[in-house]
């Protein structure tokens, strides 16, 4: 399948995504203006440089057609950055002027090819064998515009680069978790309990799910107001993640229900967890001094269970029994 026909399984994924297509778009580029420049470049009676840009040429072409069924690999990039920038010092070395103003495309993909510590690793080692050539190659004045001009360019597509890396992350964060609690949402949770079931199916690896619900939330709002109920959610999900373990993952589902997905964990060392959780919650002091409960529904995977949805579906409803059995308390679906 083609990059640009792939989507992102989970908003997570995007960033990923979002790369892979940028340099599949540089490689496109790339090969466009190698192909004339070749010819031109043999044309002009310079063999040597024309044949090493043609075997760029042909190793961009197949990295493009694999490109169309996977993404490009770092070794691959890395290639190719270092392939490109023997080029632009072989030409320079041969024609100066025709040859240093590549240097200024060449360094930009950079940016975009390589994970931002490689790209700055790789335009200093570039500039520190670009300074000599063209310190040997050009008159002083005119070597120090080229190389302070390269300079300037070379930090402006640097903060450029950085920046849209940036807000990306910042986009995807907003896409994946919730704004109020720092919990994931739901826009990952599809991806992560069909991938546990079907590895429980395949493997038998245990994983478990909590469903947690604070108790008397609404009376909560209603007496002290939303204020203080988002600093009870805020507070609640602390101390839920407090008792988590590194691997284990924690959503907010909406309001006042929440979901713990303990990975590599059976049904019994998840009951221990909830009974451990549900007394710190019942103990512990939040916003201004208040004390609430919650009700816990607990599910573990089962090959029975025909997709997530039924998986979740049995957390939730002995989740809603635990609710009308007293609160306070947690139950424990069977699965079937």
């Amino acid at each position: 399948m083609h990059l640009q026909e792939q989507a992102a399984i989970n908003p997570k994924e995007t960033l990923s995504v979002f790369r892979n297509q940028l340099t599949y778009n540089v490689q496109q580029w790339t090969l466009g203006v190698m192909l004339p420049l070749t010819f031109w470049q043999y044309y002009q009676g310079y063999r040597s440089l024309s044949i090493l840009l043609a075997v760029f040429s042909i190793l961009l072409a197949h990295s493009l057609w694999q490109g169309r069924h996977q993404p490009l690999r770092n070794y691959q990039a890395q290639g190719y950055v270092i392939l490109a920038s023997c080029c632009v010092l072989y030409s320079t070395w041969l024609n100066a002027h025709q040859g240093v103003y590549w240097a200024f495309p060449v360094i930009a993909t950079y940016f975009f090819m390589l994970r931002p510590d490689a790209s700055k690793k790789a335009a200093l080692t570039f500039m520190l064998a670009f300074i000599p050539l063209v310190a040997y190659k050009f008159e002083l004045d005119e070597a120090l515009r080229v190389l302070s001009s390269l300079a300037i360019s070379t930090l402006l597509v640097s903060y450029f680069a950085t920046m849209v890396l940036r807000l990306h992350k910042d986009l995807v964060r907003l896409a994946t978790c919730d704004p109020l609690t720092g919990c994931l949402n739901r826009s990952q949770l599809e991806t992560l309990l069909s991938q546990a079931l079907e590895e429980h199916k395949q493997k038998g690896t245990p994983y478990t799910l909590l469903l947690l619900d604070l108790d008397h939330f609404k009376e909560v709002n209603d007496r002290h107001g939303h204020h203080q109920g988002d600093l009870l959610l805020q507070g609640f999900a602390d101390k839920i993640r407090d008792n988590l373990r590194p691997e284990d993952r924690l959503f907010r589902l909406g309001g006042e229900e929440f979901l713990v997905f303990f990975h590599h964990c059976g049904g019994e060392q998840a009951i221990k967890a909830t009974e451990r959780l549900l007394e710190q919650i019942r103990t512990s002091e939040f916003a201004d001094g208040l004390t609430v409960t919650s009700s816990a529904g607990i599910a573990e995977a089962h090959s029975s269970y025909k997709d997530w949805s039924l998986w979740l579906h049995q957390a939730d409803e002995v989740l809603y029994q635990a609710k009308t059995e007293g609160r306070d308390s947690y139950r424990v679906a069977t699965g079937h």
